[in-house]
């Protein structure tokens, strides 16, 4: 038996920490592109409300009570060197087998299925991931339920810890998200006024 050929390796691409650092410049640019109307009218704290939500880091949940299952589909199945053997008639690369796919409906930021979370195994799992699903399909020439669910479990139990761990990863960067932001657009209210004190100090009448 073997995993569909489009399935990538989880949880490898990025690293949690570089991307926490990133997530914290791109806030700190964001708090500075406010525009300054909006700045010298609206509650900072409302602001920050805002961009918070907007940043926040929401890590995959997966929705058990929504997984499925394909109905069978015929397909080519590779053959690996140790069972050639048992095909006396075989002459090529594949023979015809059956293949299922597990479809894995979540919620969450798609990316963070490719981000390394502080605490991981050499072994991450693998999956097909698309947009608000993964899939998981399984292939080969006699397929056993109880194989294909085993590893189905186990590959599922894998996201899911590894998802547990960058939750706890990223609980303390969501938190203090609005303070985060709060800060840096205070920051920007005592430059304007301290440019609006500057300009009235001057003695002439301030043009647009």
């Amino acid at each position: 038996m073997s995993s569909g050929g489009q399935d990538e390796l989880l949880f490898f691409k990025y690293d949690m920490f570089g991307v926490l650092e990133s997530q914290k410049k791109t806030v700190a640019k964001a708090a500075e592109a406010v525009p300054e109307h909006r700045l010298r009218a609206e509650p900072v704290g409302t602001l920050a409300s805002e961009l918070a939500r907007k940043f926040t880091i929401d890590v995959p949940v997966i929705a058990d009570d929504a997984i499925t299952v394909s109905r069978p589909r015929e397909v080519d199945v590779r053959l690996g060197r140790n069972e050639m053997f048992m095909y006396d008639d075989y002459s090529g690369r594949s023979i015809r087998g059956t293949s299922v796919t597990y479809c894995v409906p979540y919620t969450g930021d798609k990316v963070l299925f490719f981000v390394r979370p502080s605490c991981f195994t050499l072994n991450p799992p693998r999956a097909s991931v698309g947009d608000g699903a993964i899939e998981m399909t399984y292939s080969g020439v006699s397929l056993d339920v109880s194989r294909v669910k085993a590893e189905f479990d186990s590959t599922l139990r894998s996201i899911k810890e590894y998802l547990g761990n960058q939750a706890r990863d990223v609980a303390a960067f969501n938190t203090a998200l609005a303070q985060r932001v709060e800060g840096y657009l205070n920051a920007r209210k005592d430059r304007l006024k301290k440019g609006d004190e500057l300009v009235s100090g001057l003695g002439y009448r301030v043009s647009d």
